[in-house]
């Protein structure tokens, strides 16, 4: 599905960021009546799915452009999911040598427990004919670099070399300009781009 029926089907102009979400989110948490607080729950629940919905509506559409250039596939909705905080550190506790180039801004937020990524199941075909996962990470910067950490070492036991491996510059339009950055993930020699100047 495309970036514009995504868009059309849940009502997003490009106005609404990730940032957003999380400001709703917040103002849902304080809006449910204080008096009852099963109700409020329940409709707390029901609100932030919606909004948990949205939010990786957005991320697959940010993420699909890099994925398809740097996995030569699309992004199937129906197996994706967002994961955050301690889930995403689990992720990464599993997948150890999948933080170690991961951007530092982006490492850091992991750390401390306010990471947020997409998790792609099975979107990255490896060398024994099966599928390993990916998780799609975005920094809190605006211009920083955008990272796919791989659940596998695309190496292997070869003699090549782990490297980065980058688009070009991709990104969404906003009033004003246009804010571009590039996407990476760790790739093996001689199969490495590095992030041009976005």
């Amino acid at each position: 599905m495309s970036q514009l029926k995504y868009r059309q089907s849940f009502g997003w102009n490009g106005s609404l960021s990730l940032g957003c979400i999380v400001a709703v989110m917040l103002i849902l948490c304080t809006s449910c009546n204080p008096n009852k607080p099963d109700q409020r729950l329940a409709i707390l629940d029901q609100r932030l799915a919606i909004l948990e919905e949205q939010a990786k509506v957005l991320m697959i559409s940010e993420a699909q452009e890099g994925f398809r250039d740097l996995f030569k596939a699309t992004i199937n909705p129906d197996k994706t999911r967002l994961v955050q905080g301690v889930d995403l550190q689990m992720w990464f506790k599993e997948h150890p040598d999948s933080l170690d180039d991961v951007p530092d801004e982006i490492k850091e937020s992991i750390t401390n427990n306010r990471g947020v990524g997409l998790l792609i199941q099975g979107g990255d075909p490896d060398k024994t004919g099966g599928n390993q996962d990916v998780v799609y990470l975005r920094p809190s910067s605006i211009s920083g670099i955008r990272y796919f950490a791989r659940g596998w070492n695309p190496c292997g036991q070869a003699t090549a070399r782990k490297c980065k491996n980058c688009t070009g510059c991709s990104g969404e339009s906003e009033p004003g300009g246009i804010i571009k950055t590039c996407v990476c993930t760790n790739g093996c020699t001689p199969n490495c781009r590095q992030c041009p100047r976005c």
